[in-house]
């Protein structure tokens, strides 16, 4: 009987699902690795359904993964700090406020409750997308189910 050789994940070639973090979570230990899985990018477009930024139709699943903070600066690749942009909102966010301290374009985030969505140059608010089909969204349905 021919067995197929385990998978392996990240660098370390070790699993990260044998760890007690439960099934979907172990994905999320990848977090030294540059692209995100295919897991984390599916468990994101469940949470988002569109593109992060306010008011794109771009739905998710075709979307980029982009690190709120930049990898280059040792942003992580995990549920955290990875949302879902389409490519022009994606190649448009400002990565090197870090640096510069200026914000030219504005940049892709997370609000208070976790909600993807894009902060505007000069403004203090992350605008979550509020397209028709997002009330359908994971993000959506778990807070409501927390009554926030």
């Amino acid at each position: 009987m021919k067995t197929s050789p385990t998978p392996t994940f990240g660098t370390s070639g070790t699993s990260p699902c044998t760890t007690s973090v439960g099934n979907i979570g172990c994905h999320y230990l990848l977090e030294k690795e540059r692209l995100a899985s295919k897991e984390l990018r599916s468990a994101l477009a469940i949470d988002q359904i569109f593109c992060a930024a306010d008011g794109c139709h771009e739905l998710a699943i075709y979307s980029q993964a982009h690190h709120i903070k930049a990898a280059k600066y040792g942003g992580e690749t995990n549920a955290n700090n990875i949302l879902l942009a389409c490519m022009p909102h994606n190649v448009h966010n400002d990565d090197d406020r870090y640096t510069t301290g200026k914000e030219k374009n504005g940049y892709l985030a997370r609000d208070e409750h976790g909600q993807a969505g894009r902060k505007l140059p000069g403004e203090e608010v992350v605008r979550p997308n509020q397209n028709d089909g997002v009330q359908y969204s994971g993000h959506a349905i778990a807070m409501k189910q927390l009554g926030l």
